[in-house]
């Protein structure tokens, strides 16, 4: 994959590395990494919306889960 850059966005780039002392890569692939995370993360909150919607998935208010986690400790 080639990745080009308009002239500003490179020279934007160019400087965060500088100021970061970090190759201009590792940025754009650390940004990547976490644009990608939080594609995944909204992909599995659709997923589970559409479980709890068709009742396959059940869920419980946190007064429930503490009082099934005082149960457990009791």
């Amino acid at each position: 994959m080639i990745l080009t850059l308009t002239p500003e966005r490179n020279a934007r780039l160019q400087c965060w590395s500088k100021e970061t002392r970090t190759p201009p890569e590792a940025l754009i692939n650390a940004v990547l990494d976490e644009a990608l995370d939080d594609w995944e993360d909204y992909q599995d909150a659709l997923r589970i919306c559409t479980e709890v919607d068709s009742g396959k998935m059940r869920t419980y208010s946190l007064k429930e889960v503490e009082g099934h986690l005082d149960a457990l400790e009791g």
